[in-house]
């Protein structure tokens, strides 16, 4: 299944902006995600995450690098500058990967480590 960079760009964004409902059918049931306080998580416990706390407000994804090392594999790499209110900036640098398959692209993989 084919999917255009922009759109890949466009999934990772809603993944820190949309509404936790909004976005979760595009996170695979054996994601995992590392983030350096809470640690590795899989799909579950990061999804709860997410819900727990606000919404990221704004997003800046700087330095953006995308490989496709294969016809259904795409791997992104950016600088993350993101702001909500009541909160500090949040300025990490960060990778994605995502798979295609029959029921559309999903996110595997996320990590994030302070820049």
């Amino acid at each position: 299944m084919a999917i255009t960079d922009e759109a890949l760009w466009d999934m990772e964004k809603r993944l820190w902006t949309a509404p936790v409902d909004e976005c979760e059918d595009s996170v695979a049931d054996e994601c995992l995600m590392v983030f350096g306080q809470a640690g590795i998580l899989d799909r579950d416990f990061a999804l709860a995450g997410m819900r727990a706390a606000p919404r990221w407000a704004s997003l800046e994804m700087l330095d953006r690098k995308l490989a496709r090392p294969g016809k259904t594999v795409a791997v992104l790499a950016y600088r993350a500058c993101a702001s909500r209110e009541g909160a500090a900036n949040h300025d990490v640098l960060c990778t994605s990967t995502y798979r295609g398959a029959d029921d559309g692209w999903k996110l595997v993989q996320h990590q994030q480590t302070g820049a």
